[in-house]
C-alpha cells in the first residue's frame, strides 16, 4: 500500500519523530513520567504515530495540500470554542456551577469526529446560553454572539466534509485515518507549548531541549506570528519593556530596550491583543494572524 503524505504532513511527522527520540532518552523519560499532563500528551503522540505508520508504508509526498482548508477550519473552530470553554470552566469552578464536564479544551475539540462538530457547538450553546446573564453580572465576557459564532464556524467546517473528504484521502480509508491522526497531533503540539513551562525554571536545559526539538524543519505553525515596534507620544519614543498579550490564549511577549518585540508559535486566528506599559493606558487591538507568516504590527501609545 502506498499512501501519500502532504508536504505539511511530512514536515509534521519529521518533527514528531524528532520529539519522540528526545522524549525517549532515558533521563528524559524519568522527567516526563514525573509530570502526568505532559506524559499523557506524549502517549497520545506515540499512539497517533503508530496509526500513521500502520496506515501505509513507503509513503510519498505530494506537493498540494488539498485538505489544508478543511484542517484550518477545524483548527480555527477548536481554538475559538476552546477559548469560550476556558472562561466557562473558570466560571463553573469559581461559582460551583455544574458545567465542568461540558467545558472542553481546544485539543479535545480536535478529537471530536468530523460528523459531530455541529452537535458539539450546539451543546456548548445549550449549556452556556442560559447562564450568560449570570456570567455577565459576575464580570465574564462571553456573549451570545460568541456562542452563535461557534455554531457558524462548526457549520462552515461541516460543509467542507463532503466536498473534500474523498479528494483529500485519494478515495481510501487510510487517507482519512492519516488526516484524523494529524488533527489530533495538532492538539498535542498545542499542549506541549502550554505545558513545557513546567520545567522552565527547575530544569531549563530540558525545557530548551523540548523547544529545540519542537521546531519544524520547514515553515509551519510554529512560525506563525507577528513582530513590530512599540512607541509612544508625538516623538514616537520607543517603549522598552511593553507587554503584548493575546487575551484569548494568555500568550505574551515583552518588547526589548528599543521597543521591538516578536511573538511566534501561534496558530492563525483573529484575537484581541492587549499592549501594556507602566504609566500608559492599555491598548487593545484586534489582529488576524496569518498561516506561515510573521506579520508586522506596530503599536503606538498616544
Amino acid at each position: 500500500m502506498n499512501e501519500a503524505l502532504t508536504n505539511d504532513q511530512s514536515n509534521e511527522k519529521n518533527r514528531c519523530d524528532k520529539q519522540m527520540l528526545f522524549f525517549g532518552l532515558a533521563p528524559n523519560v524519568i522527567k516526563i513520567n514525573s509530570y502526568q499532563p505532559f506524559k499523557d500528551q506524549v502517549d497520545i503522540l506515540r499512539n497517533q504515530l503508530v496509526i500513521i505508520n500502520d496506515a501505509g508504508s513507503n509513503k510519498t509526498v505530494q506537493t498540494i495540500d488539498i485538505t489544508e482548508g478543511k484542517a484550518s477550519l477545524k483548527h480555527g473552530y477548536a481554538d475559538f470554542e476552546g477559548g469560550i470553554c476556558l472562561e466557562g470552566l473558570a466560571y463553573g469552578k469559581r461559582w460551583g456551577i455544574p458545567i465542568l464536564n461540558d467545558m472542553l479544551q481546544a485539543s479535545e475539540f480536535f478529537k471530536i469526529k468530523d460528523g459531530e462538530i455541529v452537535a458539539s457547538a450546539q451543546h456548548i450553546w445549550d449549556v452556556l446560553d442560559p447562564r450568560l446573564a449570570d456570567m455577565a453580572a459576575k464580570g465574564y465576557t462571553t456573549v451570545a454572539a460568541d456562542l452563535d459564532m461557534g455554531k457558524t464556524m462548526a457549520a462552515e467546517f461541516a460543509a467542507t466534509i463532503g466536498q473534500s473528504g474523498v479528494v483529500a484521502s485519494g478515495g481510501t480509508v487510510a487517507g482519512g485515518v492519516i488526516a484524523d491522526a494529524f488533527r489530533v497531533i495538532a492538539g498535542v503540539q498545542d499542549q506541549f507549548i502550554l505545558l513545557r513551562g513546567h520545567w522552565k525554571i527547575t530544569d531549563h536545559d530540558f525545557y530548551a531541549g523540548i523547544v529545540e526539538n519542537s521546531v519544524l524543519d520547514h515553515l509551519g505553525h510554529i512560525y506563525t506570528g507577528m513582530k513590530g515596534v512599540v512607541t509612544s507620544g508625538a516623538s514616537n519614543a520607543v517603549v522598552g519593556g511593553a507587554t503584548i498579550t493575546n487575551e484569548r490564549t494568555g500568550k505574551s511577549t515583552t518588547a526589548n530596550v528599543v521597543g521591538a518585540y516578536v511573538m511566534q508559535g501561534m496558530h492563525p486566528h483573529l484575537d484581541n491583543f492587549r499592549i501594556s506599559s507602566p504609566g500608559l493606558p492599555d491598548l487593545v487591538v484586534p489582529i488576524q494572524t496569518k498561516f506561515r507568516e510573521t506579520i508586522v504590527e506596530n503599536f503606538h501609545f498616544a
